[in-house]
């Protein structure tokens, strides 16, 4: 089959653009031929063969309104390839399917302001992107509740698949190794680790892990900030930066817990990717992955208070008692192509959705 798949960003970086990266390699190993149409591209040394690469220059445009810039020039490159199955990561327009992980009134709702003219741009962009999908496709029925009562998506057209997940990479042995990654990254080997991995540190709730972080000693706990670099703070934090990481594995397992508290998670890959690690984690309420986490690998944080989320933190950290053996849920990225790849071709042959809701194996 012949895909163009449209996305603001090609990079190494951030949940979305790892698992476009991720999904176009599964897409090319089952023997597909890939057409990326990118808003900005960057940071990627190569491609899997059968894969090519179409940049829209939109740097001039401002900011506010490049949703609406890239929908017009995605939809140009959509008609040049009139063959090709299409699929959008950017919640864009006359595509035969959309996935879907967020919505930007479910954002908006979900940090409590009112939309700024920007943000009805956005809006309109994806309501229009919705209508005109032959198909969608949510991370979580979170998801597909907003585009269900925000935008008056059909249900008979909508599917909920998961994201998938590295069950090699991600997996409980490499606790067996916790003290040899914590020597790697100079991490203190006699504190109990706090993982707080972020790209969006106020979306994801830095100011009030650190805030609930000073409520504890500080000589027994740290806090180690993966991803973009934490601010510089005030005294009563031990606080470690490592940057952005290509073997994040390495340090879920390092860690004791990882503290996520988001105001908005569609779905969250890093919950299931540390829970595979062995490491447990503590999300927001809206958080997607919740749906697919056993209770002893995942806890949810209902009051956004410091005291609350220490006391949470202190009992994760010092209960003696160890989560029982079950099975994360997580499908491998071979099993959410095939998903993907029979909702692509239902669309394309105008069939109704196989099933709303493919559940992780």
């Amino acid at each position: 089959m012949d895909i163009l798949i449209t996305h603001t960003t090609l990079a190494r970086r951030g949940g979305a653009e790892t698992y476009l990266l991720n999904l176009v390699d599964g897409f090319c190993a089952a023997g597909n031929r890939v057409h990326l149409v990118v808003g900005k591209s960057g940071g990627v040394q190569s491609l899997p063969k059968g894969c090519t690469v179409e940049s829209v220059r939109a740097g001039w445009v401002p900011q506010k309104l490049r949703p609406w810039y890239l929908d017009r020039q995605f939809r140009r490159r959509l008609a040049a390839r009139p063959g090709f199955a299409s699929f959008s990561l950017a919640r864009n327009s006359g595509h035969d399917v959309i996935t879907n992980a967020g919505t930007h009134c479910g954002f908006i709702r979900a940090m409590q302001r009112q939309p700024s003219w920007s943000d009805r741009v956005q809006i309109a962009v994806e309501k229009k992107a919705y209508r005109e999908a032959r198909r969608v496709v949510a991370w979580a029925r979170l998801i597909a509740d907003e585009l269900r009562g925000d935008y008056g998506v059909d249900e008979e057209k909508m599917s909920v698949i998961y994201p998938p997940i590295d069950r090699i990479r991600f997996n409980t042995r490499l606790r067996t190794r916790q003290a040899e990654f914590r020597a790697h990254w100079k991490l203190p080997a006699n504190k109990k680790l706090i993982l707080f991995p972020s790209t969006g540190h106020e979306r994801k709730g830095l100011p009030l892990v650190v805030d609930a972080m000073r409520r504890l000693p500080v000589d027994r706990y740290a806090l180690v900030v993966a991803g973009r670099a934490a601010p510089e703070m005030s005294n009563g934090v031990d606080v470690i930066s490592t940057g952005f990481v290509d073997a994040m594995e390495h340090v879920y397992a390092a860690c004791d817990l990882t503290v996520m508290p988001s105001l908005y998670e569609p779905f969250g890959l890093v919950y299931v990717e540390s829970a595979l690690c062995g490491t447990p984690v503590i999300f927001g309420e809206s958080a997607g992955a919740a749906e697919v986490l056993p209770p002893d690998w995942g806890s949810c944080l209902q009051n956004r208070s410091p005291e609350v989320l220490a006391e949470m933190i202190r009992a994760r950290c010092e209960s003696s008692a160890s989560p029982s053996i079950v099975a994360v849920p997580a499908s491998t990225m071979a099993e959410h192509v095939e998903a993907l790849t029979r909702v692509l071709c239902e669309a394309r042959q105008g069939q109704r959705c196989y099933s709303r809701f493919l559940p992780l194996k």
